[in-house]
């Protein structure tokens, strides 16, 4: 009998507890606008014409900033097996440590 009240009890609270939660306005502070983060990376052949068997290709990496926030820290491209080389981001833009939005660096491999 004590187990079934106890388990009776447990439940029903559990029920009001539901409930409070469920109609309940979730807190101003709790939810935040979550920045956008994106880029978009274009590649192009950093040579106008080619036209030797063997001849090497060199390749541009544009990388741009186009969510809704600055993105700090430095570039790097993965792209094996070329090697890509990327400008420290505060050689580009305003010049600081950020890519900032719609800002773009140019990696080279």
């Amino acid at each position: 009998m004590k187990k079934i009240l106890r388990t009776s009890l447990s439940l029903f609270m559990l029920l009001v507890l539901s409930a409070c939660n469920l109609f309940a306005s979730p807190d101003p502070a709790a939810v935040s606008d979550t920045p956008v983060l994106r880029l978009n990376v274009r590649t192009r052949n950093g040579s106008s014409t080619f036209s030797t068997v063997g001849e090497v290709i060199n390749y541009e990496y544009i990388i741009t900033n186009t969510g809704a926030s600055p993105l700090t820290g430095s570039a790097a491209v993965l792209d094996s097996p070329r090697q890509v080389t990327c400008p420290e981001i505060s050689t580009v833009g305003n010049q600081n440590a950020n890519l900032e939005q719609n800002e773009s660096i140019t990696c080279t491999a």
